[in-house]
């Protein structure tokens, strides 16, 4: 595409002056498609450039697979520009910074081994479904319970902004339960859960027990995705730069859409307040969308800014272009919700039909319960292919999950809650059964690495019980004969024969379903990597690296023709030159719960100007005018966020979806991007 190169050259430099800026803080706020991994690697080649030791700068990004990627984009950049020891910058999560301050501080000690941080599912299947046991309560007053406290762990505040209490609200007998049964769990498997790790280490922080900074041997913190920190990862953030670490903070206040991890735009937007010294830079210059597309987001956006929104001068790169590239934006209503998925599928075979990709086209679900099966009942009533939004992914699965856990056991035959995970997934091994467990070898005085590696004595199990664990040891013998290094080639089907033996149940043709996306030559330890993934954008990632290694090209599998059905939250990071973002109603999107808060309203604008960003070429913001909800009908009136689009509404009678001449008219468009 021929933009105007001074335009670009300004976006470059802009760019290049936050990577080099010598101030002791620096915030950059980079709008959608601005460039800010672009700035953020800059960054790292600039300091080692000019001489600060590898070893003594450190990238956080918000996840693992995301912090991965982060890792290989600063090592290629500067393996790119010819310059040593970029191996040695430590790239992580938040998390990971936190944990590893509390190991060097020798204050992991009260683990059996070095402790893993639970999952979703972890959380979910584990920790809910054993409290409730526990406590005798329902999964769902377990959840409520366990939420409560990671919310005053996240933030350190009892009911903190946008958290919405449970009703009724939990007791302070309840507060003790789980804090009871969490130091059960924690201490005797070595778990830790997401929101604690960094309360931990600030605690000792303040109490002057430790010295974070000497112990990380840090002198420059790189944050990526800033606006995704929560309170307590702030104060983290803030306590090194007041050690004297210099903090580069990357992100956009408008792209804030966690507050269910308690994160908050505040922190980025306060940050110039906090450092009245440190540089301030801004990308405006968005390379993705056409102005139509960004002109619609900042529609909405702009009318549920909060006061402290920062301003930023955001435009389309391609407006200014040779030939000027305007993009298209729509917004359509329909009777129903048949009609409305109907008319999606249509414009999918429109579309194709006209030369572009199903894979360059993105569906996005602001509430996957309510219109997923309706929208991909309808695509594959159409023959129309895709990847369904992620209800269950493989790994979350029984079978997905056992084969999880055997590769995390090879990795590290000491990961308990792997271990914990294969003998709560045999046949009649329920939350009840291990909770009891837990409980009779605690009041033994053993913990899991006993359990699962050493000697228990007689009467302590019952029969059963030592048979599920008994038979969980075999695996894991069995496995340290494998090595990680091994492919799935040579270990493949001895692992689907594993994995039903454990779960007891025919599961294969699950395994070869997911293994049939991966090369056969990948390793064991790659598979691994790949199981870990929290979304498409993860396992893509970890499947180009695949590829690159084994020198395959990356289309047959990270690019298939499919259109992508995945939430507004998973396409993140994500873009499509199509996108279509249906059920936008009260009731829908926003649904009641994000209603009743102006906080949750607000992000929930801030959540749609991602999605609708995510496009490069055109989108299409759809409604109806009414459809079923928790049994009933239900009219609903448009989507608040919708007349702020600055679209006019088109009421669709038919289903035809895009017609010919405006398909053509995108797949023209997007021949320019």
């Amino acid at each position: 595409m021929p933009f105007d190169q001074e335009r670009v050259g300004e976006a470059i430099a802009r760019q290049e002056d936050a990577a080099r800026d010598p101030a002791d803080q620096v915030r950059l706020v980079a709008g959608p498609g601005s460039g800010k991994s672009f700035a953020i690697e800059g960054r790292v080649a600039h300091l080692v450039r000019s001489g600060v030791p590898a070893g003594r700068l450190m990238a956080v990004s918000f996840t693992r697979n995301s912090s991965m990627d982060l890792e290989d984009r600063i090592r290629k950049t500067c393996a790119d520009l010819g310059l040593e020891g970029a191996d040695q910058v430590r790239v992580g999560t938040l998390h990971s910074v936190a944990l590893r301050v509390l190991r060097l501080a020798n204050l992991l000690t009260m683990y059996p081994v070095d402790p893993r941080v639970l999952d979703d599912w972890e959380t979910r299947e584990w920790i809910d479904a054993e409290f409730a046991r526990f406590a005798d309560v329902t999964p769902g007053r377990a959840r409520d319970v366990r939420e409560f406290h990671e919310a005053w762990w996240s933030t350190g505040q009892q009911n903190p902004a946008n958290y919405v209490p449970a009703a009724p609200p939990v007791t302070a007998q309840e507060q003790q339960q789980f804090t009871t049964f969490h130091n059960m769990q924690t201490g005797f498997y070595g778990c830790l859960m997401v929101g604690e790790i960094v309360r931990g280490g600030m605690q000792h922080a303040k109490a002057n027990a430790i010295d974070p900074r000497f112990l990380l041997d840090l002198d420059h913190l790189i944050v990526d995705e800033y606006q995704d920190l929560n309170p307590m990862d702030l104060e983290l953030v803030d306590y090194l730069a007041g050690q004297g670490v210099t903090i580069f903070a990357a992100g956009d206040d408008d792209q804030s859409v966690y507050s269910f991890r308690h994160a908050s735009p505040g922190g980025i937007q306060t940050f110039m307040n906090r450092f009245p010294t440190a540089g301030d830079h801004k990308l405006s210059a968005c390379f993705r969308c056409t102005p139509t597309v960004l002109d619609a987001a900042l529609g909405v956006l702009s009318q549920f800014a909060s006061p402290s929104r920062i301003s930023k001068d955001l435009s389309s790169l391609y407006a200014t272009s040779d030939p000027v590239v305007a993009g298209h934006a729509h917004w359509w209503k329909f009777g129903t919700p048949q009609a409305e998925a109907e008319a999606i599928a249509k414009s999918c075979l429109n579309l194709k039909e006209s030369g572009l990709a199903f894979g360059d086209v993105m569906v996005l679900l602001g509430n996957r319960r309510v219109t997923a099966a309706t929208i991909q009942e309808a695509l594959e009533a159409n023959g129309v292919p895709f990847s369904p939004v992620q209800v269950a992914p493989y790994r979350d699965t029984p079978a997905g999950r056992t084969a999880f856990a055997l590769l995390r056991v090879l990795t590290n035959s000491q990961d308990l809650v792997a271990l914990r995970t294969l003998l709560a997934l045999q046949p009649m091994m329920g939350p009840g059964r291990c909770l009891d467990v837990t409980t009779r070898c605690r009041e033994a005085n053993l913990n899991a690495l006993d359990l699962f590696q050493g000697h228990i004595p007689n009467g302590v199990l019952t029969k059963m019980q030592r048979e599920r664990v008994e038979a969980v040891r075999a695996v894991s013998e069995a496995l340290a004969t494998w090595d990680v290094d091994e492919t799935l080639t040579d270990r493949g089907e001895a692992l689907a024969d594993i994995v039903e033996q454990v779960s007891g149940h025919d599961c294969r043709a699950d395994w070869q379903a997911f293994a049939s996306s991966i090369p056969p030559e990948a390793t064991l330890r790659e598979v691994c990597d790949l199981l870990y993934s929290s979304n498409l954008e993860e396992s893509a990632t970890v499947l180009i690296e695949i590829r690159e290694r084994l020198g395959l090209p990356p289309e047959p599998t990270t690019d298939p023709d499919r259109v992508q059905v995945m939430t507004m939250h998973g396409a993140k990071g994500l873009s499509a030159k199509v996108v279509f973002i249906p059920g936008l109603e009260e009731t829908v999107f926003p649904n009641q719960r994000r209603a009743a808060k102006p906080g949750l309203v607000d992000e929930g604008a801030r959540l749609l100007y991602v999605s609708i960003t995510r496009a490069r070429a055109a989108v299409f913001l759809t409604g109806t005018h009414g459809r079923y909800q928790n049994g009933a009908y239900v009219q609903n009136p448009v989507s608040r966020y919708l007349p702020h689009s600055g679209l006019v509404m088109e009421y669709r009678q038919d289903t035809t979806g895009v017609d010919v001449d405006l398909a053509g008219a995108i797949v023209a468009t997007s021949n320019l991007l």
